[in-house]
């Protein structure tokens, strides 16, 4: 079985060592909600792999590049999508996004020789994505991204959930339509803080293990057997795109992504706007708001809207802006690939990280008896709070960053919730001169003082009446 020791020894450079992790990575990631590595690493990782793919001239069996992540956990009936629900492809950096937008530019006045190409930008949702089917008006389905191709159904949960519209009285009828005509709405199924907030004060109230972060706590509510569970966790769903079955219906009434989302606030979808605090010209989306032909404005429009977002004036979470080409028929000549739409990309924001010295590390046990390294941090302020403390995960990461007491080291907030160390600080290190010493792992509980079992990476307690 492999493990987060196997995952910690992962050869970047040795194709199968990458592809294995990765893979495992994925499904931590999608299926357990407990994601081994941050975005930012992944997908440099996932980079790194298309580089040996390429230059191999082989994929390997189970590989992440040929595939999406899938969600798909079981206990919910399994729903094709109409239309393949693929994720975006990440950039991190103006002048990645700046060569994507040259390049599609290029290609969109080739094929339409004298047409503006234009291009919208809205917040990147950290979140779990949805599909809504309405059928003739109504809502009739409710289906999760899944594998990209076939999801889950959740219709009596999102039913729960007070800002999804179950009818559509606005919504323009197709003159000839036939019964059962179908128009599908996309969208991002989020945890408000407040709503997150409370519900992590339930779960330690309980004794529960709180969500590490406000994406976990909406896949994990959002998959609840019993809807009326869902329906006390405060879920919303902002919407971002909508298909009809209907094509010339949808050229009239969506001929682009700025009269899609026109559309969807006729209709009484939600959607964050930046402008309701202070975000210049980010929205609504006007024409004079369209970003022609991969110009530095839309780049300079995108750092404001990041300096809103690490002003933490957004009430949800949110990791970046996904750039669109707006008109409908460039999106369709632009088409799709295997994992992701031509059309579009997600610049990710960088996290925030602060240096900081780790003053001592101290052991907690939780429910499950598992023992988890914490470190006892110098204050710092991080996203918005101050962090003195942060996880260690176990010994197998405690020794693959070598970390010790008295070092200098980096934090940031994992899903911008959790404080994580996530390596030593070389430089700081060595400037100063330091007294050091390692973190040793107890040999008995800290609480019971019964002599602990090693369990693969971990250390167990297998006192079961130990108060902790």
């Amino acid at each position: 079985m492999y493990t987060i020791d196997d995952f910690n020894r992962r050869d970047i450079n040795d194709q199968a060592s990458l592809t294995q992790a990765l893979a495992w990575a994925s499904m931590k990631y999608y299926i357990e909600n407990d994601p081994p590595m941050s975005d930012f690493e992944f997908d440099m990782e996932f980079k790194q792999l298309q580089r040996l793919e390429a230059e191999s001239g082989i994929v390997l069996e189970g590989s992440p590049t040929q595939r999406v992540g899938s969600d798909i956990q079981g206990g919910f009936e399994k729903h094709r999508h109409i239309i393949p629900m693929q994720s975006i492809e990440n950039v991190y950096s103006d002048e990645e996004l700046q060569e994507w937008l040259a390049t599609t530019s290029r290609q969109l006045q080739q094929a339409f020789p004298g047409e503006t190409i234009s291009y919208t930008y809205e917040p990147k949702y950290d979140g779990l994505s949805i599909s809504l089917i309405y059928t003739d008006g109504i809502l009739t389905d409710a289906v999760t991204r899944g594998n990209q191709i076939e999801g889950e159904s959740v219709i009596a949960n999102v039913k729960t959930i007070i800002n999804v519209p179950q009818s559509l009285p606005k919504l323009p009828r197709p003159e000839h339509a036939a019964p059962g005509w179908i128009f599908e709405v996309r969208g991002e199924v989020l945890m408000p803080q407040g709503s997150f907030d409370r519900l992590n004060k339930e779960k330690e109230a309980n004794g529960e293990k709180p969500f590490a972060n406000k994406r976990n706590a909406a896949s994990g509510s959002l998959k609840q057997l019993d809807p009326k569970v869902t329906a006390r966790r405060g879920l919303i769903v902002n919407a971002y795109a909508a298909y009809s079955t209907d094509e010339e219906w949808q050229r009239t009434y969506m001929p682009s992504q700025e009269a899609t989302l026109a559309l969807l606030d006729t209709l009484g979808f939600s959607r964050f706007n930046p402008a309701s605090i202070g975000a210049k010209a980010s929205y609504p989306y006007t024409s004079a708001d369209l970003f022609g032909d991969g110009n530095q404005e839309l780049s300079d429009a995108i750092n404001r809207f990041n300096e809103i977002r690490t002003s933490h004036q957004l009430p949800y979470d949110c990791d970046g802006v996904v750039v669109k080409v707006n008109l409908r028929r460039h999106q369709e000549y632009l088409g799709l690939n295997t994992t992701f739409p031509n059309w579009c990309k997600a610049r990710k924001f960088p996290q925030e990280a602060q240096s900081t010295q780790i003053l001592d590390v101290t052991f907690q046990v939780g429910m499950t008896g598992h023992i988890t390294p914490v470190a006892e941090l110098n204050p710092t302020a991080i996203g918005g709070s101050i962090v003195s403390r942060a996880t260690l995960n176990n010994e197998s990461y405690i020794r693959q960053l070598n970390l010790s007491i008295g070092s200098y080291v980096f934090v940031q907030k994992a899903g911008e919730v959790i404080p994580q160390v996530t390596g030593l600080d070389e430089v700081r290190n060595s400037a100063e001169v330091l007294e050091t010493r390692p973190i040793s792992f107890p040999t008995a509980c800290p609480c019971c003082h019964t002599p602990l079992q090693r369990k693969g990476e971990y250390w167990i307690c297998p006192n079961h009446h130990c108060k902790e």
